[in-house]
């Protein structure tokens, strides 16, 4: 899905039934199954703004660790 996080690391962050119910955006719908393709876009927007705000810098982006993305980065 993403280069820094996953929808694994949001949920594990903020609960599988929190991000459920975020990802709806109709409340007439049931909240309790993840709108995946809402979730994979959040996490487009995010990761474009964290590679912007590293764009002008000395790092070039994306952002690459040797071997797993710092939990820093992932939150």
């Amino acid at each position: 899905m993403g280069t820094y996080a996953s929808q694994s690391d949001l949920e594990s962050v903020f609960g599988t039934v929190n991000i459920a119910k975020w990802s709806q955006l109709d409340a007439t719908t049931d909240n309790t199954t993840a709108d995946t393709v809402r979730i994979a876009a959040a996490i487009a927007y995010a990761e474009s703004e964290i590679n912007d705000r590293f764009r002008t810098s000395r790092y070039q982006v994306p952002l690459v660790a040797n071997s797993t993305v710092p939990r820093s980065l992932v939150h």
